[in-house]
């Protein structure tokens, strides 16, 4: 692609999303997104602010910077984990955000629990992630574990939970 659009596909990206998390709230059937708005606009910067990064990232080594971009990206994704954890920690059951299992809407206990095991996967994940800057031979591991993890614990807790209540 062209240096122009190369150069403005991130920032075009990072503010439809931002557009994108402002209609959210405003189409969710439970309209409860009020109750933890402080966590929701908490991720929303963070994702906008990773999408920077990662253009900053991109621009560095067009421009000749050397630099491994996935050690680059480690901390970037981590910090990512850890908002994410701390948001899904503090949302009420919605249909945005959050781990949404068919067991997690029909039931606000299984909600809750679910929610609260795998904020503590990402928290500890984005911590594991982050060290892939460190540990460059073991950088994608560490950055797509937390994430495999976190689907795997999303599901299987919430039918566990589900079934067990």
């Amino acid at each position: 692609m062209s240096r122009e659009l190369g150069l403005a596909l991130l920032p075009a990206i990072a503010a439809l999303v931002l557009g994108l998390f402002a209609v959210l709230p405003r189409i969710d059937p439970r309209d409860n997104s009020a109750d933890f708005r402080f966590a929701y606009d908490a991720l929303a910067l963070a994702t906008v602010g990773f999408l920077a990064y990662v253009n900053a990232v991109v621009v560095a080594v067009n421009a000749g910077v050397e630099i491994s971009v996935l050690q680059a990206m480690a901390p970037a994704i981590g910090a990512i984990y850890v908002v994410a954890g701390v948001v899904t920690e503090r949302t009420d059951q919605n249909w945005f955000v959050g781990v949404r299992t068919p067991w997690t809407l029909e039931d606000e206990g299984v909600w809750r629990d679910t929610n609260r095991v795998v904020a503590r996967v990402f928290e500890v994940g984005g911590v594991v992630a982050a060290a892939g800057a460190l540990a460059p031979d073991y950088a994608l591991a560490l950055v797509l574990a937390p994430a495999v993890l976190a689907a795997v614990v999303s599901v299987g807790y919430s039918y566990y939970r589900y079934r067990a209540a």
